[in-house]
């Protein structure tokens, strides 16, 4: 196969064989690989192999990509490789290659089509260049420069400026202190460029932005910074320079805009290097289309003339001249070499032709119309028979890498400014050599002068404090283990004269090899000995404030030993409620009980019926201020629960309702309803509470209204359902209001004195309102009436996975205490009138255990009259010995809890160990939820709460009823 180059000066073409180009490329140190149509290697140079490790052999017929890509490789850039070799297009990129050993590198890859006469593509070639040291010092720059300092400045909303930060003097020009005495900061701007922009933005958002400070207050709250390249600035000093600008809102916690923030980076250099490079901008995209080089062939004759026997098409974009125009005289070469780089280039000839070594050299041409381009050329040469010189090289355009350099030197210079401002030293740590790189700032902060020693990792190591070793070489070991994550450690390093510095050390993994292994890391050292200094010095100083403390804390103790005895204090009043609780219901349970009995009697008597209900009425008023004062004590100790059932808002109403239309009537009063549709028709809460609180607004209601009428509303209102109870009575006195919901209060002490009531109703009500999660609110004018409403969660029960329970017992076997509402004084809880049919209990046989005399004769009265068989017993010890001895088959059992001699816990836990077999129910005037608990946990049946009324009791030994 056969090479053409057909020159454009119109002479016949010159035919070079595929040997004479593979010797050139043999002798070029960049890789050369030439590629068949499908991608598989035909051909590569020894800069190829040497570059990859491999052998011709191993790479032949394979393709790159399989034999160089690797997990750091960009699919993105594979991807775009694809593309382009589909298309038969020449490109260039960038890419990470892994070399036959695993090692990375990065490499500038440059790739043309080659097509026969008729068009058909025949090969690609490809021309490597190794850029991996230049990348890694451009990726340790860019990981540095993100500490770099910018200018900072912020304003208010009226424009001023409140922070101006040291980059923004060093920028600017400004000191901090001129910037904040008022300085207008549309000084800094360019009052062109400030209206241009206010037009464009004018423009854009369809209306109007005035050329001042709406300018910035429109880019910051609409984020249009990122359509402005950048922005020209006017120093103190009167120079212009050009920044970057990112501005945006200064926002509180709750959203509102307090003022603006302004980062600003100065651009100025790469404003001016993006000038230049826009200027060659037209020449490099024609460039770009071609091979990055010319091959070619220089031969140096004895007599001192020159000339390229060959070379390719390349050679007139690098020179612009055709090959033919120096096949026989390369003088129009030298023509174009810049004057002040071409004595070096031809000296650098001469000298490669005395030794016979490579020649490579970086040099400018200057052409005629003053472009001036970099270029760099690489060749072997081999001495001819006639004593001339042949080398065989490759020469490429590399303005663009120097003008990266170029870039990458004043980036230095910039960070070198940054880092002494900062005090930070830069580390740069190569895994696989264990060597580290130190910047100046490393050393000095130890007191040795830059470079005065190698730096390897275990040199590190000596350095560090014993104290501090192991902590840190773990946080070092993590690191390389999860390479995503940042060294942040602080430890101590051995100064020059014998002391320790602490140090911060940050950094982060950068590079890893093939199978993810790292092999770079990269960070900083900070000196912050001082800061140390301070904190101790601030310990020492709190330290001072401990001890002067010491004595306040004393006295806070004396505090709250008095707030301890306080709280002891309450525990007793509550402890005295729940006493006194048990000494009145058992006086009431015989005052109740003889009521009953002589209701029934068949003794004459004018207005002894009358006398009697009374009795009865007083009894259970009194039961209800019991009840009421146990409640707001178990309230207050925080024992008081509350359940979370399905229940009907709408029937509760007609309960309470039903059960007070009677008293209102009788006050000539109307009770009406009003049930709104959105009214749900069931919630989830306690019922017997919700019914507790109900009775007493509605109750209240009835008593405080002398005339008129009393309404109870429900509906709904955003996530609460509520019940208000309205009614045209006395009113409350508005400064009264406040105390309604505090025990033991009423409007005031007229109102108590007329109507009566113990004061407790509302407080209760609203606590337990709380205790399920709602409120009640209170509305009143005095003379005109009263609104009291009732707030509750909207919690919707699923009713069909589960089968709604009923809202309230009387009477419990071993269930929840908490379901139960004993005799609480109210309409649904009296106990049976004289009337009311009781079950039969005919021949049943049961034993009575209590020691007051009463009660016994009581409940031996209800039973007898039932014609139970009553046996009759004064204590527990009596008890036990009674039911151990007499063959008696009792059917059930009553047992008093609180009894001398031995109590009826005790004698119920000894029943159960002898296995017991005979119902046993407790009565006790401990009706709290704990206590009851207690002793359905002691083996008790079932229980039976103090007062207990006739119909309770047989519906409580109906259960245990056996059929004679």
């Amino acid at each position: 196969m056969e090479d053409r180059v057909a020159p454009n000066n119109g002479s016949a073409e010159t035919h070079f064989s595929s040997e004479d180009i593979a010797a050139i490329a043999r002798h070029l140190s960049g890789g050369i690989l030439v590629t068949g149509p499908d991608g598989s290697i035909q051909w590569a140079n020894a800069g190829f192999l040497k570059l990859t490790g491999y052998s011709l052999e191993e790479v032949m017929g394979k393709k790159p990509g399989d034999l160089l890509q690797g997990p750091g490789t960009n699919p993105s850039t594979v991807e775009a490789i694809r593309q382009h070799l589909r298309r038969h297009e020449s490109f260039e990129v960038e890419i990470l290659n892994y070399s036959k050993s695993g090692e990375p590198y990065t490499l500038y890859l440059k790739v043309d089509p080659v097509f026969d006469e008729e068009g058909n593509l025949e090969h690609f070639v490809g021309f490597q260049t190794d850029i991996s040291a230049r990348r890694k010092q451009a990726e340790l720059m860019q990981s540095i420069l993100h500490s770099a300092h910018y200018g900072i400045v912020t304003l208010n909303l009226e424009g001023r400026i409140v922070s101006f930060n040291q980059g923004a003097e060093q920028l600017l020009g400004y000191s901090e202190s001129e910037a904040l005495s008022g300085l207008d900061p549309l000084t800094f701007h360019d009052p062109k460029q400030l209206r241009e922009r206010a037009t464009y933005l004018s423009s854009k958002l369809g209306r109007p932005v005035e050329t001042n400070l709406q300018v910035f207050q429109v880019i910051a709250s609409q984020n249009l910074s990122s359509e402005f390249d950048e922005w020209i600035y006017v120093r103190k000093d009167g120079k212009k320079i050009f920044v970057d600008l990112a501005l945006t809102e200064l926002k509180d916690l709750e959203g509102r805009v307090g003022g603006y923030l302004g980062i600003l980076k100065d651009r100025t250099e790469l404003h001016f290097a993006e000038s230049r490079l826009r200027d060659f901008a037209g020449r490099l995209t024609k460039l770009s289309r071609l091979i990055p080089g010319v091959i070619y062939q220089y031969e140096l004759l004895p007599d001192g003339r020159s000339r390229f026997p060959y070379a390719s098409s390349a050679i007139e974009a690098i020179y612009r001249v055709t090959p033919g125009q120096v096949k026989e005289d390369a003088s129009a070469v030298f023509a174009v070499l810049h004057p002040e780089d071409r004595d070096r280039v031809s000296n650098a000839i001469q000298e490669s032709a005395r030794n016979l070594e490579s020649w490579e050299q970086e040099y400018r041409t200057l052409f005629p119309d003053g472009t001036v381009r970099w270029l760099y050329g690489n060749a072997n040469p081999e001495r001819l028979e006639n004593g001339g010189t042949l080398w065989h090289g490759f020469i490429t355009d590399i303005t663009e890498r120097k003008d990266n350099e170029r870039r990458l030197r004043d980036s230095e210079e910039r960070l070198t400014m940054a880092l002494e401002a900062t005090q930070d030293g830069v580390w740069d740590w190569d895994l696989k050599t264990n060597r580290v790189f130190w910047s100046p700032r490393c050393y000095t902060m130890l007191g040795y002068q830059p470079d005065s020693f190698e730096v390897t990792y275990e040199k590190w190591q000596e350095l560090l404090h014993p104290a501090d070793r192991e902590k840190t070489l773990n946080g070092v070991r993590k690191t390389m283990e999860d390479p995503d994550s940042q060294l942040d450690l602080l430890f101590r390093l051995r100064h020059n004269d014998g002391t320790f510095r602490w140090i911060s050390g940050r950094g982060k993994v950068t590079d890893m090899d093939k199978k993810g292994n790292p092999v770079r890391m990269v960070g900083t050292h900070l000196d912050i000995t001082d800061r140390k200094l301070q904190d101790e010095a601030l310990r020492t100083a709190n330290r001072r404030l401990e001890d002067t403390n010491r004595q306040l804390e004393l006295s806070i103790w004396h505090a709250n030993e008095l707030a301890r005895q306080a709280e002891a204090a309450n525990e007793a009043k509550s402890a005295f409620i729940a006493n006194m609780s048990h000494e009145i219901r058992t006086p009431m349970t015989s005052i109740l009980g003889y009521a009953d009995l002589l209701s029934e009697s068949q003794k004459s008597g004018d207005n002894i019926d009358e006398y009697l209900q009374r009795l009865h009425e007083a009894g259970q008023h009194l039961m209800t201020i019991v009840n009421d004062i146990l409640d707001i004590s178990r309230i207050e100790s925080g024992k008081l629960e509350t359940e979370a059932l399905p229940v009907s808002p709408v029937q509760i109403i007609d309960e309470v309702t039903n059960m007070l239309r009677g008293k209102a009537t009788i006050r000539g009063l109307q009770l009406k309803r009003v049930l709104r549709p959105e009214t749900p028709e069931y919630i989830q809460t306690d019922p017997g509470r919700l019914r507790q609180i109900l009775l007493n607004l509605v109750g209240n209601a009835v008593k405080f209204t002398e005339t008129g009428s009393v309404t109870i509303e429900s509906g709904k209102s955003d996530s609460q359902v509520y019940i208000s109870v309205s009614d045209t009575g006395i009113g409350i006195p508005r400064g009264a209001i406040h105390d309604l919901f505090q025990p033991f209060m009423q409007g005031d002490s007229s109102t108590t004195r007329k109507y009566g009531g113990s004061g407790l109703g509302l407080a209760i009500s609203q606590r337990l309102a709380q205790l399920m999660g709602g409120q009640i609110l209170a509305e009143s004018e005095e003379g005109k009436g009263s609104k009291f409403t009732l707030q509750l969660p909207l919690s919707l029960p699923e009713l069909a996975s589960r089968e709604q329970p009923p809202d309230h017992a009387y009477v419990t076997e071993a269930s929840d205490p908490q379901t139960m509402d004993m005799g609480r004084g109210y309409p649904h809880a009296k106990a049976a009138p004289p009337d009311v049919k009781v079950p039969s209990l005919d021949g049943m046989k049961v034993l009575v255990v209590e020691d007051d005399p009463d009660i016994r004769n009581i409940v031996s009265l209800y039973l007898s009259r039932s014609k139970v068989k009553v046996h009759t017993l004064e204590n527990g010890k009596e008890a036990l010995r009674h039911l151990l001895e007499d063959e008696t088959d009792y059917d059930c059992v009553l047992m008093d809890i609180q009894m001398p001699e031995m109590d009826g816990k005790t004698v119920m836990i000894q029943l159960k160990e002898m296995n017991f077999a005979c119902p046993v129910v407790a009565m006790t005037a401990h009706a709290l939820s704990a206590e009851v608990a207690t002793i359905l946990k002691a083996g008790f049946d079932g229980y039976l709460a103090k007062p207990i009324d006739r119909k309770t009791l047989h519906e409580a030994l109906q259960k245990y009823k056996v059929s004679y």
